[in-house]
């Protein structure tokens, strides 16, 4: 059991970047300024099987106050407003 359970999607455990030991999260989320890294979570990203849930998850949180933030969904922070803005989010 982890600090997780309960509040994270169930689609979650089947990410390509759920490595079960926290590993993979400065890929998706380097240090300020560090973003050059995206590139390994985009190739991440582009092999995983929930990533269309991912993003509209990312979408939703982002939505409801939760900021930009990360390597998500297959998108970075400023992929992901213009991807909310074109579909009215």
């Amino acid at each position: 059991m982890t600090a997780l359970d309960g509040l994270t999607p169930a689609w979650w455990s089947s990410g390509q970047c759920n490595t079960g030991d926290g590993a993979l999260v400065p890929v998706f989320f380097p240090a300020q300024g560090k973003a050059r890294g995206y590139h390994r979570a985009r190739a991440i990203c582009a092999e995983c099987p929930v990533s269309a849930e991912c993003l509209d998850h990312a979408l939703d949180v982002e939505a409801d106050g939760g900021g930009r933030h990360g390597f998500i969904g297959g998108l970075t922070p400023d992929e992901r407003e213009q991807h909310a803005r074109s579909v009215g989010r």
